[in-house]
């Protein structure tokens, strides 16, 4: 049995539900990955997980700037079905 916190749950419940009240705006996630990836190019520095992950967390911002929606990050699994 995987071990939950009970903000973890909480996240996990709204998944099932198609739910994202944002307690931490995916933009928030986008923008920090876009930082990120942005002085790891400075450094030269390989990052290609943060890379990838910045790949979908941008697809989940681009769909809520088009539906004018500011989701938790957990809406990224959206991308990921």
């Amino acid at each position: 049995t995987p071990v939950l916190s009970a903000s973890q749950r909480s996240k996990f419940d709204n998944i099932l539900r198609d739910e994202y009240p944002a307690t931490f705006p995916q933009r928030l996630m986008f923008k920090d990955f876009s930082l990120i990836i942005q002085r790891a190019l400075e450094l030269a520095v390989a990052m290609p997980a943060t890379a990838a992950a910045t790949q979908v967390a941008a697809a989940e911002h681009a769909r809520e700037t088009a539906a004018h929606v500011d989701d938790d990050v957990s809406a990224v699994v959206r991308a990921m079905r």
